[in-house]
């Protein structure tokens, strides 16, 4: 993992929460129709993706069951909604073979790397997460939590916004007491995952309706994408 990467990384989130945007978009014009979710395809059938994942060396180590744990339960989440992980562990990533909707790649760093916190960068087909040393406590506990965090950051990848992003729209933080996978509320093993974002992942890895979207913005998933749903569903946005 660069220094690079993890800088970009920040940047974006810092541009985000000011409100800013540093890249130049594709005119949307008269197309803002494609940012309407009210016609999502229904094509559930079998969707298959590729993560590879870069893991720092001490980790990797000294924590590989660690590891494989929670990738299995990231794989066996996405799998209860019909879509497939195959992840691969690499010494390196291959930036260039990744593909959005089907190569993905996975960076995993110690905590102290990355301020205990994921990034997903959706234009980059990437997403970043610090491992959170829990010593002396079992697996199938203390790493519950990062388990989480890594179906959260896949689930951006996935073109899953967070759960509280608009005040009106179908995603709620919690499902029947359940925290949602996009939400902030996410405490550990028992999280949901509704039929509206569903959809979302699935029309995006069918390289169907929510695709196309993203398509239109360079895959640039920050304010501006935001606001093009907003706009074109009568949502209200919350920035925080």
């Amino acid at each position: 993992m660069t220094d690079s990467i993890k800088r970009r990384g920040f940047l974006k989130k810092a541009m985000i929460f000011l409100g800013l945007t540093a890249w130049s978009y594709k005119n949307i014009g008269s197309e803002s129709f494609l940012f309407e979710l009210d016609d999502l395809e229904d094509d559930f059938s079998r969707k298959k993706v590729s993560i590879d994942v870069e893991v720092y060396k001490f980790l990797l180590d000294n924590y590989k069951p660690n590891i494989e744990y929670m990738l299995n339960y990231t794989r066996d989440f996405y799998n209860g909604i019909n879509v497939e992980l195959n992840f691969r562990f690499v010494e390196k990533l291959n930036h260039s073979s990744l593909k959005s909707a089907e190569h993905l790649g996975l960076v995993i760093l110690p905590e102290e790397e990355n301020n205990g916190e994921g990034i997903a960068l959706l234009e980059n087909s990437l997403a970043v997460i610090s491992y959170r040393n829990y010593s002396g406590k079992p697996a199938e506990k203390g790493d519950d939590y990062t388990s989480s965090v890594i179906t959260h950051e896949i689930g951006h990848l996935f073109a899953l916004i967070h759960s509280h992003r608009f005040r009106d729209d179908p995603v709620e933080d919690y499902s029947d007491g359940i925290p949602n996978i996009m939400s902030f509320r996410r405490k550990g093993k028992e999280n949901s995952i509704n039929d509206f974002q569903k959809k979302i992942v699935h029309s995006f890895l069918s390289k169907g309706k929510i695709y196309r979207q993203l398509e239109k913005i360079d895959f640039i998933f920050d304010s501006r994408y935001i606001g093009e749903i907003a706009m074109a569903n009568n949502y209200h946005p919350v920035f925080q």
